[in-house]
């Protein structure tokens, strides 16, 4: 019997756009446009730049608003921003999550409320540079947190998906066995084998049409979850 659910967040509960994208729109808005190939060269600066410098820092701390603006510097570097650097990172910095982050589905509120009410323990388990801490404040800001008994991250769990271990914390946390659990999460190699590894059953979310047969559980929109859990 499932008895409880776990989510992914980016594009599982919240919209979340890719780094180019943004970075391309956050720029025009600040009157510098750019087109798509700077973008994607200032996001592959970016990365670099983070892994060169940060990704050797223990879990928790790899991710300030110290380490944002110096990765911000270095994407208007490689795109030859230079020109009062400090001050168009902090703009950049201060716009980023407003347009990468566009808000929860519509599908999202009304389904928590309907699984909260079937009785179900409900939780987040992302793979996310912020930590727990940091995602449930971005959660509460969003007005669904209050249905969330765990909030857990890569960053505090010291792994990342597909590695089991990450998920079995999260099952440790909602105090529920791995066979009353469902995940629920957006990409097959990540959610579905991660999960499945763990013993967790995976439900895919394919927002939208299905194009071929899937070997988990699949649905194309939150919505279908209680009546999945009745069949």
């Amino acid at each position: 019997m499932i008895r409880g659910i776990l989510f992914d967040y980016g594009n599982t509960l919240v919209r979340v756009r890719d780094g180019a994208t943004v970075l391309k729109e956050v720029l025009a808005d600040l009157g510098h446009e750019i087109d798509a190939g700077d973008a994607l060269k200032g996001m592959e600066a970016f990365t670099q730049h983070w892994h060169k410098h940060y990704s050797g820092l223990p879990r928790g701390e790899r991710w300030t608003e110290k380490i944002r603006l110096d990765c911000d510097k270095a994407i208007l570097q490689a795109i030859g921003l230079s020109r009062d650097q400090d001050a168009l990172a902090r703009e950049v910095a201060q716009r980023w999550d407003l347009c990468e982050r566009q808000g929860p589905y519509e599908d999202v509120k009304p389904t928590l409320e309907i699984l909260e009410k079937m009785g179900l323990k409900l939780g987040v388990l992302s793979q996310n540079p912020m930590t727990g801490r940091q995602l449930n404040d971005d959660l509460k800001t969003r007005l669904i947190a209050t249905f969330f008994s765990v909030v857990l991250t890569s960053e505090d769990a010291g792994y990342d998906k597909p590695d089991p271990r990450f998920f079995e914390i999260g099952c440790k946390m909602i105090k529920l066995k791995n066979t009353e659990l469902w995940y629920v999460g957006n990409r097959y190699h990540e959610d579905v084998v991660g999960a499945r590894n763990a013993g967790i059953t995976p439900v895919l979310v394919e927002r939208g049409r299905r194009h071929r047969p899937r070997d988990c559980l699949a649905v194309t929109g939150l919505l279908s979850l209680p009546s999945l859990l009745k069949e």
